[in-house]
């Protein structure tokens, strides 16, 4: 790329891979730090996720915020009104699926977790390997559910939320930065922040009752998306070549792979 290519940018989902101490390796906040600052443009998911990677690396490096979409809420079979609870993330800690389903089995309430790993007591909870999963029938989960639990902690966007609100289903996730930031951008009521798992049963048990489809106030779409990337990148392509930033970076490759 750096041969081939005077500009350069990049997207990242997070910072959790450095935030997390079980995720994370030596070296790679300064790998962040150095890698935006040769290139011209870094994206991120949302304004959350950019303001985490400034105050994680101290890097000055040219953020820009497009937020991601859905490709649901287009077919009419998908405007039905399921009969589960379905919880997303997968086993990592921070998605908090194994204290979501603790809480969520004792409602006695038809429960589907896609990731996270099965509990040690017996409870009455489907689980599903997100791994083997096409994208059809993780189409027809998501259409089959009553609510969506999305309980991740630390998130740079949070794409169940975005495809739970495009099919018109509750989505519950914690309230937090990131969460908050969808919350204003779809302007959709469906969206329900709880500021801990505590209040969880409570918002279930209200939205059990009533949930059904729910025309969304916004569905953004990837067209959306590749067009706001468009634009992004013609402005960069417009702007003269920064001939010492090829310089650095030039340096810094040929002494990294020397």
């Amino acid at each position: 790329m750096n041969w081939l290519a005077p500009r350069i940018a990049y997207t990242i989902l997070d910072v959790i891979g450095v935030r997390c101490t079980y995720l994370s390796k030596p070296g790679r906040r300064c790998l962040f730090k150095h890698c935006s600052e040769l290139c011209e443009a870094v994206f991120t998911l949302s304004h959350s996720s950019a303001e985490d990677f400034a105050s994680l690396t101290g890097s000055k490096a040219n953020l820009r915020v497009v937020h991601l979409a859905s490709r649901y809420g287009v077919s009419p079979f998908e405007r039905m009104s399921g009969d589960y609870i379905l919880v997303m993330g997968n086993a990592y800690a921070h998605k908090a699926v194994t204290e979501t389903v603790r809480v969520l089995a004792r409602q006695a309430l038809p429960v589907v977790v896609i990731g996270g790993n099965e509990l040690s007591e017996p409870a009455p909870v489907r689980y599903l390997s997100s791994g083997s999963l096409t994208r059809q029938a993780m189409g027809e989960i998501l259409a089959a559910s009553r609510i969506i639990v999305y309980p991740s902690h630390y998130e740079g966007f949070g794409l169940p939320i975005a495809d739970g609100l495009a099919l018109g289903k509750p989505v519950i996730a914690l309230d937090t930065g990131t969460n908050r930031e969808l919350a204003a951008a779809f302007r959709d009521p469906n969206l329900h922040l709880i500021p801990s798992l505590e209040g969880l049963p409570d918002t279930v048990h209200r939205l059990w009752a009533h949930a059904g489809f729910h025309q969304p106030s916004l569905v953004r779409r990837w067209y959306d998306v590749a067009q706001e990337y468009l634009q992004h990148f013609h402005t960069l392509l417009e702007q003269s070549v920064d001939i010492e930033r090829v310089r650095r970076r030039c340096i810094l490759l040929r002494s990294a792979f020397a």
